[in-house]
């Protein structure tokens, strides 16, 4: 994993440090492995996390008309399908 932020092509500025996000939370029960993450800035993380929390609450099912970033919103998405993926495993 590099240090460059894959919501977005060219950050201006830089970001001055990036987050690893965790697509399917940890708290969900899942290991802490590489396959897990990825290398977002600090705006996208914030933005993920607060769709994920709306996912949870309606159990899935969230417009994407809301207006979120259409990469904050698949970065949720992924993370809220593998884990229901690995539910129904």
């Amino acid at each position: 994993m590099d240090g460059k932020c894959i919501c977005v092509s060219e950050h201006r500025p830089q970001p001055p440090y990036v987050d690893h996000h965790h697509i399917d939370p940890l708290y969900r029960g899942v290991p802490d492995v590489p396959s897990n993450k990825v290398v977002v800035c600090a705006a996208t993380h914030s933005r993920v996390h607060q769709i994920f929390r709306t996912f949870e609450k309606a159990q899935g099912v969230v417009p994407r008309e809301l207006g979120w970033p259409w990469y904050a919103y698949k970065l949720a998405v992924d993370g809220w399908q593998r884990g229901e993926a690995r539910r129904n495993a």
